[in-house]
């Protein structure tokens, strides 16, 4: 497992010695195809050595891409202890991938992510964990079933227990939420960090200290596509290119909707006094 010493991450060969972590996302779904794995080795392959950690969205639990229709891609199972042996047997697959071999190389630090958009509050009241305590209780156990499962594994970095909460209305009860699954983790593998995150959508500007949980280790998850037109590779007017990093951006195209507007003006496509911005490193640790 990797050592938590207060905010820095360190390998357990070396853990006073902080480090930084680099990787990618990549998506499953269960039955989607049967060469993921295949596929997924492919796509990561232009990214190694440099490729340390690995972000694996495997577990839709009450997901609306995965619920909808006859529920078979979904996790979710009403009988205890609430997720489905197919998708228990089909992250084995994956995190024996993730694990022990990925792109045919090395193993890397892997985060099992629960995609859960319903039950993180696109499907109403009835189908949150943040209010419907009974289903609460019942992703808290699906979550501890898994680490459980996992704890004697090797590389396993965490898990990311509710990627992406979108209702904002109740900070205490997403906490109270946030608390139960990362206490029942905790109590399976003590070593394994819980990785949470600000309504809606891991909004940087939401983060507070009822985020910060007691009981084990904790990252704290946010999401930063910045410049977007770097992230997305579009200028938002459909022109699909490749811009370089660092470089130099027009100011529009890397300011946020609030000063794009007081600087740039609603339709304005460059910014008289400042008409390149250099985005660096620098830039970035500022815009943080």
């Amino acid at each position: 497992r990797l050592v938590f010493n207060d905010d820095k991450i360190c390998l357990p060969e070396a853990p006073t010695e902080p480090i930084v972590l680099t990787g990618v996302n990549m998506m499953f779904i269960l039955g989607k195809s049967d060469h993921e794995l295949e596929e997924a080795d492919r796509s990561v392959s232009a990214h190694l050595p440099r490729l340390s950690m690995v972000r694996l969205l495997a577990n839709h639990w009450l997901d609306e891409p995965t619920w909808t229709g006859n529920h078979a891609s979904d996790c979710y199972t009403d009988a205890a202890p609430f997720i489905t042996n197919e998708c228990l047997r089909f992250f084995d697959d994956i995190l024996r991938w993730s694990t022990t071999e990925l792109g045919g190389v090395a193993p890397a630090w892997s985060v099992l992510t629960g995609r859960s958009s319903l039950a993180a509050g696109d499907g109403g009241v009835e189908l949150s964990v943040m209010h419907n305590l009974t289903l609460r209780a019942q992703w808290a156990t699906m979550w501890g079933t898994i680490a459980a499962r996992y704890a004697d594994w090797d590389n396993i970095a965490g898990y990311e227990v509710l990627s992406e909460p979108r209702d904002d209305s109740d900070p205490e009860a997403l906490r109270a939420t946030l608390q139960a699954a990362c206490r029942a983790i905790w109590s399976s593998d003590a070593r394994a960090a819980c990785i949470v995150g600000p309504a809606r959508f891991y909004n940087k500007d939401m983060l507070s200290e009822s985020l910060v949980l007691s009981g084990g280790p904790q990252i704290l998850a946010v999401n930063f596509f910045e410049p977007k037109v770097w992230s997305y590779n579009n200028d938002g007017d459909g022109d699909v290119h490749v811009p370089t990093y660092p470089g130099l951006y027009d100011c529009c195209a890397v300011t946020d909707a609030v000063r794009k507007r007081q600087v740039c003006g609603m339709l304005g496509k460059t910014c008289p006094a400042a008409p390149r911005v250099l985005v660096d490193k620098k830039w970035i640790s500022a815009e943080l």
